[in-house]
Formats: structure tokens, sequence, C-alpha cells
């Protein structure tokens, strides 16, 4: 007998977050499978519904990423050409993320994604419907009774009175769904439709105790609260600042890709800090006239997460200065390898840590090199 119903669109709503907490909410609700009802209406669904989220929620985050591409007439000759460098840099970045995107969304077509083979084990039992139930659900509908609209699909009808055939008596019953024909909302509470009440009472043969939540975390934290205290799957305010600190690792095939995007969006910072305050790169812009330095170029080779507030990474870097025209030449770019790590700061952002910068290099033009 399972005691917790699990709407289809709370489960598909799994599809469309990045915070990395959702395999864990996932992983409890699999870990609880012998107590959650899951109909073959349900899984189908989530199969219908999960590649339109998914990708839809992509979508909606990637036009959040602004690349510039606009030439000022006000601005000078070398903030318009770093300007430039920066457009650059961003459609490479989006090109990488384009990519990892479609990997990602491939695998969800063949539900080889994270969440889908964690959530495998939970749809192995869903349970077909009779056509006893088939027919109640018909009728259901075309009375208009809830839960289910009258005018769509059999869907949550079908769900529900496969849900109440399995109830034993006196059973507390969990109730997973932000649809408003299973309950409303008053202030912070969810209420259970009085039809839905009602049959619930006729079939238990007593007042259950029902509770309702439109999160699965929530309900899951709940469930192990009232019946089952001694579970190791809880979920804690922890998990939760842990999801807040490592950003869009389910929507992409590898946590290493997702680091790498990481580096690059930290690089002109880490340039910044470097071309002050670094011994080895400071000495070598000494020995140029050129002013005003910062990022050329970056080729991240290399980058993973050590854990969820650190990411170890190497890269090839290219910085470059204005070289003053009234001087003799003596070289506008520098290039090295970056070795280290980067690790949260207290203050949510990320900083460079433990790092080397090898093969610094002075670069001066062919021209200038051919000079007497």
């Amino acid at each position: 007998m399972a005691r917790i119903l699990v709407d289809a669109n709370v489960i598909v709503d799994l599809f469309k977050t990045s915070a990395p907490s959702v395999l864990k909410t996932a992983k409890a609700l699999v870990d609880l499978r012998a107590e959650v009802f899951i109909s073959e209406q349900v899984k189908n669904e989530v199969l219908r519904n999960k590649l339109k989220v998914a990708s839809e929620f992509i979508d909606e985050q990637q036009s959040k990423l602004q690349v510039p591409t606009a030439e000022l007439p006000s601005l000078s000759k070398k903030l318009n050409n770093k300007l430039k460098k920066t457009s650059e840099l961003a459609q490479g970045l989006r090109g990488h993320i384009d990519k990892d995107t479609n990997a990602y969304l491939q695998a969800l077509s063949g539900s080889d994604d994270k969440l889908s083979r964690l959530l495998k084990p939970l749809f192995n039992g869903a349970v077909q419907q009779t056509e006893d139930q088939y027919q109640r659900a018909k009728r259901r509908r075309s009375l208009g009774n809830p839960p289910g609209k009258h005018n769509q699909q059999i869907g949550d009808q079908l769900t529900w009175e496969q849900f109440l055939d399995q109830l034993g008596p006196e059973t507390d019953v969990w109730i997973v769904s932000r649809d408003g024909d299973y309950a409303r909302t008053h202030r912070d509470y969810k209420i259970l439709n009085p039809l839905l009440n009602a049959e619930l009472r006729e079939k238990t043969g007593t007042k259950p105790r029902v509770h309702v939540f439109e999160s699965i975390s929530k309900a899951v934290a709940h469930f192990i609260e009232r019946v089952k205290p001694d579970i190791k799957t809880k979920l804690t305010a922890k998990d939760a600042a842990m999801a807040a600190q490592v950003q869009a690792i389910l929507a992409a095939p590898s946590a290493d890709s997702v680091a790498k995007d990481v580096v690059y969006t930290c690089m002109p910072k880490i340039v910044s800090d470097l071309v002050n305050d670094d011994d080895a790169v400071v000495a070598e812009i000494a020995m140029t006239n050129a002013v005003n330095w910062g990022l050329n170029d970056c080729d991240v080779t290399h980058a993973r997460y050590v854990s969820g507030r650190k990411i170890k990474f190497i890269a090839d870097v290219s910085i470059a200065g204005d070289a003053d025209d009234e001087q003799v030449f003596a070289g506008d770019t520098i290039t090295f390898v970056l070795r280290g790590n980067l690790v949260r700061t207290s203050e949510g952002g990320w900083g460079l840590d433990d790092y080397t910068v090898e093969y610094v290099h002075n670069t001066l033009h062919d021209d200038d090199m051919n000079e007497p």
C-alpha cells in the first residue's frame, strides 16, 4: 500500500531547475518508492513532457546571456578593442554552452540523463490501470468531479481512482501537487477538496489525516519526520545552501563543462588581480612600456569540481596592454599557463587560491623583432 501520491507535473518540474539538490530530492523520493504511488499514466505524462519543459527552461536561462556587440564612437579605440575581445570571448562561451546543451537534451530524449536514470526505479513500479478504473475515470471527468479538468484528456482522474483502490483502512495520506483541483491554498495552508476528502473517508472507513504539499522535498521531509524518522535521506538546510553554490550542473552533461564555464566567467577578475598583485606577472609587465593591462585571450584546458566549493583548473592565458607610441616598443602581450583553484568566498563568489604562473612570455611583434 502506497500513501504518497505525486502529481506528474511536480515530477516534470524537477527537469526545469539547475540546482543540484534536485538529484538529492529525486533520490529521497526513490528511496521511499514502496510508499509512493506511481501510475502508468503519471509515468507516461513525465515521459511526454520532460524534454519540452527542460528545453524551454534552458532557452529561458540562455536568453539571459547578453553578448556585448556594440562599438561606440564615444569610447577610445582601446576600450572598443576590449569590448570586441569580450564579445568574442562571450561568443566562444556560448558555443560551448550550445554544444553541451544539445548533448544534454539528446541524453534526456533517451532517458540517459542523470535525473532520468535516478528516477528509473520509481517508474519501474508504475501501476497499470484496469478497465473498471478507466471507466470510473471517464465518468469522473464527464461529471466534472476533481481531480483533473473535464475539458482535457483523462489523466489525474485515472490516477486518483487507482490510488483510492489500493488504500487500506486508517491510512494517512500525502498528496504532492500544485493543481488547484486537488486542494485550495489558504494563507500558508493547503486544504484538500471536500469531495476528495469525502472519498478518502469512505475508502479508509475513518477520518484520515491528509497532508498536501506543492514541493516533493517538503512532502518527503514531512513523511520521514512523521512516519520514518530513522531514514537517512532527510533533506536539510545545508543541502539547500549547497544547491545555491553550484549552478547549472543538471543543465550540462558533465560537471567539468560547468566548471570550465565558471573559470571563463571569473578570468577577467583573475587577470585584473594578477597584473596588480602577482610578482612574476608584475615583473614581466615592468619589462615593457605598455600600460592598462587586461585579459586578451583565454583557453581553459582543464577544469573539474573537487567539491561544491572548489574548482581545480589549468588555463592558457594571454594578457595585453597599450604600448606607449612615443617610446621604443618593448612588447604589449604576455602569455602564460595558469594552474590553480577557484574557491567559494564568504560573499558567495569565486576567488583564486593556491596557484602558479608558468612559462611567462613577453611577446613582441615580428616586425619589431627584426629591427636593428
